[in-house]
């Protein structure tokens, strides 16, 4: 019999996983803007397709929801352009979008980007066009990734403990293969991230 564990929550029932908590992180996140007295939160989201895009969004609209907020659609903004093409080099031209949309126009005050290297470039780009960080804006990223540590200001980032996420399903996996007459539980595990406050909130 075929033993298997996946990473993240699978489309299928009564399956084993250990997944990131995207929601959670993403509501702390919000949470976090929200007590520093920030009120027009924006979200940049690089695909809605992608397992991690809808339940950022799902984190961001309940973190406002707990505090009697109504996401307001024009906060966010979607790429309409294969950012996960090459999303480690993301481009100035897409950053600007993003501050032209929620900055400029809906006076959005701290943003939410959906993964550090968008962030990174959002933060580039706020520095080119002379805006304070995070006094104008405050800017909260995805991944506690290594560019995370080289922005400047550093960006502040939900850190959803990938590592511990392999490990702990390399653990379920070996007690299943272990135990596979004895081992018939399904387990569902989602690590809890943690958000690493730096300089950008």
């Amino acid at each position: 019999m075929l033993s298997f564990i996946f990473i993240d929550e699978p489309a299928l029932e009564n399956a084993s996983y250990v997944g990131a908590d995207y929601v959670e992180g993403n509501r702390q996140a919000v949470q976090y803007l929200l007590d520093k007295g920030r009120n027009r939160i924006g979200l940049v989201l690089t695909d809605i397709e992608w397992y991690s895009g809808p339940r950022v969004k799902r984190g961001y609209i309940e973190g406002l929801k707990q505090q009697g907020i109504e996401a307001d659609e024009n906060l966010i903004w979607i790429s309409n352009q294969d950012v996960y093409s090459d999303l480690v080099h993301i481009s100035p031209e897409i950053a600007n979008q993003v501050i032209d949309k929620l900055i400029v126009e809906q006076q959005a005050d701290a943003l939410i980007a959906s993964d550090d290297y968008l962030a990174a470039q959002i933060i580039n780009c706020l520095n080119e066009r002379g805006y304070k960080i995070p006094d104008d804006v405050a800017i909260v990223g995805n991944g506690n990734r290594q560019i995370a540590n080289y922005t400047r200001p550093m960006l502040t980032t939900i850190d959803f403990k990938i590592n511990v996420v392999a490990q702990r399903a390399v653990d379920l996996l070996i007690k299943k293969i272990s135990n596979e007459r004895k081992y018939k539980s399904v387990d569902q595990v989602m690590i809890a991230p943690e958000l690493v406050i730096r300089k950008s909130a």
